[in-house]
């Protein structure tokens, strides 16, 4: 691993009343472009609103899984909303 190829961080989503859909999607569309920009990653994920949910752990091992979190998470998101 190149330290300046190689983030660890994490990823709370603020999924309440008073965030659009439309803002939703672009959340969700950073995340996976965070993945997209660096060749060694561990991306720990949450959502939150009056709780915590959806924890998930993403490096490149299981990056193809994104896509159907991401859409867990929206479609949660969805019916909050």
């Amino acid at each position: 691993m190149i330290p300046e190829n190689t983030i660890d961080v994490s990823i709370a989503l603020d999924m309440s009343g008073s965030i659009s859909n439309e803002m939703g999607r672009d959340m969700l569309s950073e995340v996976k472009g965070i993945m997209e920009q660096f060749t060694s990653f561990k991306i720990k994920l949450w959502c939150f609103d009056t709780d915590v949910y959806n924890y998930a752990e993403f490096d490149e091992s299981n990056v193809d899984e994104i896509d159907g979190q991401l859409a867990c998470i929206f479609t949660c998101f969805c019916r909050v909303n």
